[in-house]
């Protein structure tokens, strides 16, 4: 393993444990999402603690929001409207929220690999949620049709594999569209999909 990232790792433990422990306001967010009779509940709620991408509180957030875990993966869908956001912008966000996290307070998939060893791969999707009536409120435990139009994937092997600089220095431009395509080979962008979304918002 690349010597800096294992440096990377050893500082990114000790600051993800001192945050869990603290209590941070990414530790509250859990709170009542996910049932203590849940064999993984425990390691939901840290990586909702490490990874830091749902901002909103139950019971006001939408329930299908939540971190998913399957064997040693996990899957974190966090609801993320189109609107006036550019292409260029919603890849780079994807990219910085599943690499280092949302908030400045979180610490991303370096944080999940750190201290959740069986974990081998994280997936992060954006969704948008359908509405024949846009002026309908959202009822956040309706059935409503829930569209996933972002989706990116960052395994243990490729993280390990990776160097930290091209991935900061991407976020900082706003532009990963050249790092997610170089690096990410498993993700998907259904750019009809968000065209279309910004014409209705237009209309």
């Amino acid at each position: 393993m690349n010597p800096y990232l294992i440096s990377f790792l050893t500082l990114t433990t000790a600051y993800a444990n001192t945050a869990i422990a603290k209590g941070s306001s990414h530790a509250q967010s859990s709170v009542g999402v996910y049932k203590d009779t849940d064999p993984d509940a425990d390691i939901k709620r840290d990586v909702e603690t490490l990874m830091g991408i749902y901002l909103v509180h139950a019971p006001r957030r939408h329930q299908w929001e939540r971190v998913e875990k399957s064997r040693n993966r996990i899957t974190l869908s966090v609801w993320h409207p189109v609107g006036d956001t550019g292409n260029t912008e919603l890849i780079t966000r994807a990219v910085k929220w599943i690499f280092f996290g949302r908030t400045q307070y979180a610490k991303g998939a370096r944080g999940v690999f750190s201290r959740v060893p069986e974990i081998e791969s994280i997936t992060l999707n954006f969704n948008d949620i359908v509405r024949k009536n846009t002026r309908r409120r959202l009822n956040r435990r309706s059935k409503d049709r829930i569209k996933s139009y972002l989706s990116i994937t960052l395994t243990r092997r490729l993280f390990e594999s990776l160097d930290v600089q091209p991935i900061q220095d991407c976020v900082e431009r706003m532009d990963c569209r050249r790092v997610l395509k170089q690096y990410f080979k498993n993700h998907r962008i259904d750019r009809r999909y968000i065209d279309r979304a910004r014409r209705a918002r237009q209309q």
